[in-house]
């Protein structure tokens, strides 16, 4: 949205820096919010498609790019007590405390462009009026008294965007030590039908999506979107993704295909370009979901209603760029429909299409009691459990600890990491040891799942040592466990078996859950547990260059002759060294 030389896009997390070098020049000491404040904020609610926050730029004459001139923060709060957390202030009795509410944090605004605010405010109040939740809360804000008679009057365009002046209560700041306002405006329009959906005859185009900017266009449908999609998982949603962007994307880069139906978004196919240089001199470009091929689990090539002609939509989409020479997915089932989709429009092109084995997926049945689930399990590993249990008792009394609230998940967390520090997987760098944004990507991301009460960490203890700890997530009646770690020097007492054992044993009496999925490698390990497990694919579509024909022929031809020869090779020559 362009005028008079100004622009207005979101301001995102990775905007907190330049905001508050804004915010620095405009507002006195006392009145800042500071760069961790604003990037805190931004973060959390970016995450879950909160973030209302806008920038306003300024494109001057010969200027290589865009100025930042002006910023409003605005999120959408889950309840007032959300809201009353940033300045730990009192909720007024007038209003609901677990109403959810728009909440203008701040803006600021350079002074020769002041005459810009309208602008940036007509933009929020078109994003506000738009979407069906938002046009119907109230807007709440706070601030000073002498900013009090300044707010009123910068925000006469909510008088003008369909809001009316409610009250404002005031209250004094115990951190401040000074009085302080709580304002609120109510909803003041007309009633308004939601806007039908679109014919199913209506034209569908696909445009793409490559950077966060215009991803975020897309904050508010995603997840609807991904509860449409068949065989939906946490690791398709909005906040997974573009954490996961953030922190861990390095050079890839961002491919999202949006397919419309009459002008409303139907199917999103989030994507990215990354490059393959195991072949020496040909680097091969891959298409791929985002995250792969280590970070997404049971992904989907698309988000949405199972819509062939939105697929083929898409299809046509990516075959128009030229910047791609395979398309890659794994850990699919062999039998999964966009997999049949897009085998039947590659071969139509004229591609080479591979579909092979990947890996099993065990999972659980936790409908059972845990008596009749260890019966069944091998006399060995009941055997091992006992020792297991017995080994740590005699160094240490042993406690299991369930950390299940935001508060107490992110303290455990640092024991997690604490953990790792000490463990088998730091050598090998794996998890968290992988690159130095993987920590905190997965800590963003098990801290957002935790304030919707969806993440979970166990933690073993010997004496008050913690020796081993589990971190799972929670989708409905499935319990993911994502990740499990322990302690080196106590190897030799199992303890993350004894408390895989105990996770297992604590589901089955809690009767919550249905499936227990197991997430990751190592799948020795993990088939102790079970005999249930889904068969997992990948699937190659190869476009017919010089560079994907050598690739066919190693990965498929070549490889899979010579490395039995390999392996049955290093193991004669380790004999021969043993001997």
């Amino acid at each position: 949205m362009e005028r008079n030389g100004y622009s207005v896009g979101w301001l995102l997390p990775d905007d907190a820096a330049e905001a508050a070098a804004l915010e620095s020049r405009i507002h006195s000491v006392e009145h800042r919010a500071g760069e961790h404040l604003i990037g805190a904020q931004l973060e959390t609610t970016e995450c879950d498609a909160r973030n209302l926050s806008l920038a306003l730029y300024h494109s001057a004459a010969g200027a290589p790019r865009p100025t930042l001139v002006g910023f409003v923060l605005a999120f959408l709060m889950r309840s007032r007590r959300e809201m009353a957390e940033f300045f730990d202030a009192p909720i007024p009795d007038a209003l609901d405390a677990e109403g959810r509410v728009i909440y203008i944090a701040d803006w600021a605004i350079e002074r020769a462009h002041r005459r810009a605010f309208k602008f940036m405010a007509s933009k929020l109040a078109d994003i506000i009026a738009s979407d069906p939740e938002l046009r119907r809360l109230p807007v709440n804000a706070f601030c000073t008294p002498e900013y009090a008679a300044k707010w009123r009057a910068q925000a006469r365009w909510l008088t003008h965007s369909g809001y009316r002046f409610g009250a404002d209560y005031a209250y004094e700041d115990a951190r401040l030590d000074r009085p302080m306002y709580w304002m609120h405006w109510e909803p003041d329009r007309e009633p308004r039908d939601e806007l039908p959906a679109p014919a199913l005859d209506a034209p569908l185009t696909c445009r793409v999506v490559t950077d966060l900017r215009g991803w975020a266009d897309l904050r508010r449908v995603w997840d609807q979107l991904l509860d449409a999609s068949p065989d939906r998982t946490p690791w398709q949603s909005y906040a997974f993704l573009t954490l996961w962007w953030r922190h861990l994307s390095g050079k890839h880069a961002l491919r999202i295909f949006v397919v419309e139906r009459g002008g409303v978004p139907c199917l999103v196919l989030p994507m990215q370009l990354a490059s393959s240089r195991r072949l020496p001199g040909l680097p091969v470009r891959l298409l791929e979901p985002i995250g792969m091929i280590m970070d997404v689990n049971r992904p989907r090539l698309g988000l949405g209603a199972l819509d062939e002609a939105a697929y083929r939509c898409a299809f046509d989409a990516i075959w128009s760029l030229r910047d791609w020479d395979v398309v890659r997915i794994d850990e699919k089932p062999w039998d999964d429909r966009e997999i049949a989709l897009l085998r039947d429009y590659g071969v139509e092109r004229g591609c080479v299409f591979r579909q092979v084995f990947s890996h099993l997926v065990p999972y659980v049945d936790l409908r059972q009691s845990w008596a009749a689930y260890l019966r069944g399990r091998s006399s060995k590993l009941r055997k091992n459990l006992k020792a297991a249990r017995r080994k740590l008792e005699r160094r240490g009394a042993v406690a299991l600890e369930c950390h299940d609230t935001e508060t107490a998940v992110m303290k455990a967390f640092e024991t997690v990491l604490e953990l790792h520090g000490r463990s088998w997987k730091r050598e090998k760098r794996i998890e968290h040891s992988r690159s130095e944004g993987y920590p905190e990507f997965f800590g963003d991301w098990a801290h957002h799942m935790a304030s919707l009460g969806r993440c979970r960490i166990l933690v073993l203890r010997c004496g008050e040592r913690p020796v081993a700890a589990t971190v799972a997530f929670l989708d409905g009646d499935t319990y993911y466990a994502v990740q499990i770690v322990h302690d080196a020097e106590f190897a030799a007492c199992s303890p993350g078996t004894l408390l895989e054992a105990l996770e297992l044993e604590g589901l089955m009496n809690e009767g919550r859950f249905s499936r227990y999925e197991m997430m990751g490698s190592f799948l020795a390990n993990k088939m102790r547990w079970t005999e249930t497990a889904t068969a997992s694919s990948h699937a190659l579509v190869l476009r017919r260059r010089v560079r994907t024909f050598v690739m066919d022929a190693f990965y498929f031809f070549i490889k899979p002759y010579l490395r039995p020869l390999l392996v049955s090779l290093r193991r004669r020559l380790k004999l021969e060294r043993e001997a």
